[in-house]
């Protein structure tokens, strides 16, 4: 028996696309728009496709990666392309996400609070589909931060065999797996509109990034975010 003949029988029963020769080049996905001029130049032209991006937190709740998220999902949607958010601690807001002109027939929104195994679960179903160019994902409240590292793991193989673009928005700080790809975001400073105490605008944002490519010591990216909606200061 030749030797592609043995190892044709050996493996067999392993699922197609998990099995490939280490010497087969590794394609080359071009990246997905973040829908943010100054994060695409940051991140090399956008978030990684097929992979999984981790968007960090840094020391503050509020950190930019909500907006970042809804930018993406704004730009995928109005492109034409399905996107889907898994929103395992129930924090979304879909009337924000409007305001930023999402076109929202094109949006799958799994509604939260998700236990962290339902979390996952559906993020895995959506991504194995292949119907989504965008998937955000927002880990459960429970764990840390969500999951087991195999459910990790096989997210991030499944999302490069169907190519789909994952944002993960983490809740603590984040132990990463193969492939994935850290961006930490940094406390954001908020602008407003108007006088103090009275209702007023929110004329946008400022925050910053450090891709994991970036020395630790770097200071990172400042990224203007001009979304205006109307809110309390």
């Amino acid at each position: 028996m030749g030797l592609e003949s043995a190892v044709a029988r050996i493996l067999s029963g392993i699922p197609g696309g998990m099995v490939r020769r280490a010497s087969e080049p590794v394609e080359r996905l071009p990246p997905l728009k973040t829908g943010m001029d100054d994060l695409d130049v940051a991140l090399d032209g956008g978030w990684a496709r097929g992979r999984l991006n981790i968007l960090e937190p840094g020391a503050s709740a509020s950190t930019g990666r909500t907006t970042a998220a809804c930018a993406t999902v704004t730009s995928v949607t109005m492109a034409g392309f399905q996107t889907a958010w898994v929103d395992g601690d129930g924090s979304l807001d879909p009337v924000s996400l409007a305001s930023y002109g999402a076109d929202m027939t094109r949006l799958l929104w799994v509604r939260g609070p998700l236990s962290a195994d339902r979390t996952m679960r559906a993020a895995s179903e959506i991504i194995q589909s292949g119907l989504f160019e965008l998937l955000v994902l927002r880990t459960s409240g429970e764990g840390w931060p969500g999951g087991s590292a195999m459910q990790w793991v096989r997210l991030s193989r499944e999302a490069e065999l169907s190519r789909t673009t994952v944002l993960v928005l983490v809740r603590n700080a984040w132990t990463n797996v193969h492939g994935a790809v850290d961006v930490v975001f940094e406390p954001m400073q908020t602008e407003w509109v108007g006088q103090w105490g009275h209702a007023g605008y929110l004329d946008g944002a400022t925050f910053r990034i450090r891709p994991d490519s970036a020395d630790v010591g770097q200071d990172g990216v400042a990224i203007r975010s001009r979304v205006a909606y109307r809110g309390f200061p």
